[in-house]
């Protein structure tokens, strides 16, 4: 019976404690959006920071903060942070604010198939896709058994289906295994790390790369087709 009682009361602990973590994120979550509507942006920016398990909505006013305090860099990357997590609906209100911060920048983003690629796949989780592909393979062997009709197109739908679920979860543990990251600001990427390798590039401000290893203060990128080393503090992970 104690065991039991000590059980119920662990179980309750946690629960407050859950509920008063959550309940004091939105208080200053609220706070924050007062203090943003009142234009104190450096005070809302804090505030929206210090919340943790940060959700679309927190990051999505962060990058609204830092284009006020015209920290226009700042603000693609916590935008793009807000779509990473973002539900599909919110893609468009999101893609707008970063053109417009791509403009100010005269910059025009060459936004590739991999970038667009990397947002999709969040959309998703691992696990639901591994159930997905689960679930073809499912088919394809239960049809294999059971059909006698159609069986062989039966069986070439289902395999194609399977095949093409095996890429997209060899893309869906890369994009987990080698995130995307956002230059802070213009960066030289070097053939190795080390200040004394030569420069195979350079990098702008707001130019999107991926990040494939770390070593030490440094991170293996990969950019278009070159990859190199740079910096880890010249550019943050989305």
């Amino acid at each position: 019976m104690r065991i039991r009682l000590h059980t119920i009361f662990a179980c309750l602990l946690c629960l407050c404690t859950v509920f008063c973590f959550a309940s004091k994120n939105q208080e200053a979550f609220l706070l924050a959006n007062k203090l943003y509507q009142e234009k104190q942006y450096k005070k809302a920016f804090d505030l929206y920071a210090s919340i943790k398990n940060k959700g679309y909505a927190t990051f999505f006013n962060m990058g609204n903060c830092a284009f006020c305090l015209e920290n226009t860099v700042d603000a693609i990357l916590y935008w793009n942070k807000a779509k990473k997590v973002a539900p599909w609906s919110k893609y468009e209100a999101i893609d707008y604010n970063i053109a417009i911060a791509y403009d100010q920048l005269e910059i025009c983003p060459d936004e590739t198939f991999i970038d667009e690629l990397y947002m999709i796949l969040n959309l998703f989780s691992l696990f639901s896709l591994q159930i997905v592909f689960l679930l073809f393979w499912f088919c394809f062997f239960l049809s294999f058994f059971l059909l006698k009709r159609l069986r062989t197109l039966i069986l070439s739908v289902f395999l194609c289906f399977s095949i093409c679920m095996s890429v997209i979860l060899m893309l869906k543990y890369q994009t987990r295994n080698y995130p995307m990251a956002l230059v802070k600001s213009s960066i030289l990427m070097l053939s190795g790390p080390n200040k004394n390798f030569h420069e195979i590039a350079k990098l702008s401000a707001a130019d999107k790369v991926i990040v494939q290893k770390t070593h030490k203060n440094w991170y293996k990128i990969k950019r278009g087709g070159v990859t190199g080393w740079i910096l880890s503090d010249g550019v943050e992970i989305i």
